[in-house]
């Protein structure tokens, strides 16, 4: 047969596989619908209460490792002004002003500039970094978006992806801890754990960052990336016992009262959830997609106003973000503000195009041509855990698979196997840009289930063994079944709740956000 018969039917069938995944993710019942909720939420007197204090930044000290390293410098009363009881709901009433309007909703990607001229994802014909016309789901139907976290949408990604029933198991137990572990104001702190009764619970190795906004941020994502909102109808998620036995479980409370804690803690005048980067960016994250999974006129205002922070905090010179305000950038934090940014667009928030410009011009300034690697402020220095989000953020400003670049970067990857060091950070960023990466030089298949394709030493199967509680894990203290111990690099600041919640995102890559090259990543499917 010719190579151009051959080409044809592969093309053909990859795009009726995407188009009958398109047509479930449209047809099945799931909470990103367009609804504003009905009832009232955290009345205004609420948030007036709250001290309006501004926060000293943290100062850079240089250190190329740090990722959460930074104290966060929050008030020494981290509790909220007033009681966030289990039931105040997060909307407000229907009559309010929604943020978005049609103008607001941005373009795609803009036009990448010097290494990567000229390699924009808006071709004719190809899905990648576009967006499609879906109403009033606004953002949510794009491409690396949302809407395949619930119902069969899910399913069809979780299968198309290369998930399991038994990576699921590992995200129900996972949540099941996180639940478990939610203190009583509806916070997640890093640096202690307790029971649902409020005692300590045990966990060994708490995290030495006392940071209750980036712990709350970290124990809302995962439930998010499952499809789970504010709202009583979001998903259950499927729960098993040892023996077999269980149910469908619910943490729509648990969204509530973490989503009520971040906007009691936000600064109303900045946007600021934290003046520290790490747990601002990750807060706003969380916002952001909970805005677009629901459009909470609340949320959406919550989000907005954080998304004003992060553009206010960008080097208006070298496009980067750092430690402080107007810093020149470095790649680490870069990565989280910038996620922040791509996730308040997918929510259909404002985002001007030029800053998507800024973050090209910073990802210029710290990318080794020769090799395709990313250091932490230059080029030097490279390593895998920088390129990898290097290569997040080059995807995700429109630049294809396909780019040799981006191909260098995927094989750097490749070699640096998620069994060959115990390091979160760089196995969620990994995970995520080889996801995005898909047929491209079998990046995705060799991460996720190894380089013989049978599940060994790639991130699903690596992950399932190291949770506890896991199918391959002795016995252990069930106020820790279900997460992970903290080890590696940065466990000793974000501990059992920062390692837990990115092994969790990883385990959900497969439908918390959908392929951005679509037809590249069916390919191999």
């Amino acid at each position: 047969m010719s190579s151009w018969m051959t080409v044809a039917i592969a093309s053909g069938s990859s795009l009726l596989l995407h188009l009958f995944l398109l047509v479930i993710l449209y047809l099945t019942p799931s909470p990103l619908v367009d609804e504003v909720a009905d009832e009232g939420g955290i009345e205004d007197a609420v948030a007036q209460k709250l001290e309006e204090k501004k926060e000293d930044f943290f100062e850079d000290v240089g250190d190329p490792d740090r990722d959460l390293a930074a104290n966060d410098p929050m008030p020494s009363n981290d509790n909220v002004a007033a009681p966030v009881m289990e039931n105040e709901p997060v909307g407000v009433a229907a009559e309010a002003t929604p943020v978005m309007n049609e103008s607001s909703i941005p373009p795609p990607p803009g036009v990448n500039s010097n290494t990567f001229a000229g390699l924009q994802a808006d071709a004719a014909g190809d899905l990648g970094g576009g967006v499609l016309n879906t109403g009033g789901l606004s953002g949510a139907l794009a491409v690396g978006g949302i809407a395949g976290r619930s119902g069969g949408g899910k399913k069809a990604a979780l299968t198309m992806g290369g998930g399991s029933e038994i990576s699921e198991a590992s995200v129900a137990r996972g949540l099941r801890w996180l639940a478990n572990h939610q203190l009583p104001d509806g916070s997640w702190a890093m640096d202690a754990h307790v029971l649902p009764n409020g005692r300590p619970c045990g966990c060994n190795k708490a995290g030495k960052r006392d940071s209750r906004v980036g712990g709350t941020a970290f124990g809302l994502l995962p439930m998010l990336a499952a499809g789970i909102t504010h709202k009583p109808n979001s998903e259950k998620i499927e729960e098993k016992d040892d023996s077999g036995k269980g149910g469908k479980a619910a943490y729509h409370a648990q969204v509530q009262k973490g989503l009520n804690y971040l906007i009691a803690k936000q600064d109303k005048r900045t946007g600021a959830f934290s003046s520290e980067p790490y747990s601002h960016s990750l807060a706003a994250i969380a916002m952001c997609e909970a805005a677009g999974m629901t459009s909470d006129p609340l949320l959406r205002a919550s989000a907005q106003k954080a998304i004003a922070y992060v553009i206010d905090f960008q080097d208006p010179s070298g496009g980067g973000w750092r430690y402080s305000p107007k810093q020149p950038g470095d790649t680490s934090v870069t990565g989280w503000m910038f996620m922040a940014l791509k996730s308040a667009q997918m929510a259909g928030l404002r985002v001007a195009p030029e800053r998507y410009k800024l973050v090209e011009r910073f990802l210029d300034s710290v990318l080794d041509t020769k090799t395709g690697y990313y250091g932490y402020d230059k080029p030097g220095g490279a390593s895998p855990a920088m390129t990898a989000v290097g290569m997040l953020c080059r995807l995700y400003l429109g630049t294809r698979p396909s780019n040799e670049n981006l191909r260098k970067g995927g094989e750097f990857l490749k070699k640096t196997p998620p069994a060959s060091q115990f390091n979160m950070y760089y196995l969620y960023y990994a995970t995520q840009a080889m996801h995005h990466m898909g047929a491209q030089n079998d990046c995705w298949d060799t991460w996720n289930l190894g380089p013989n394709r049978n599940g060994k030493g790639g991130i699903r199967d690596f992950l399932i063994e190291k949770q506890i509680g896991g199918p391959k894990s002795p016995p252990n203290a069930t106020h820790m079944r279900g997460s992970w111990d903290p080890s590696g690099a940065h466990a000793d600041d974000g501990g059992r709740l920062m390692m837990t919640s990115l092994a969790l995102l990883s385990l959900e890559v497969y439908y918390r956000h959908l392929p951005l090259y679509m037809s590249e990543a069916g390919a191999a499917r």
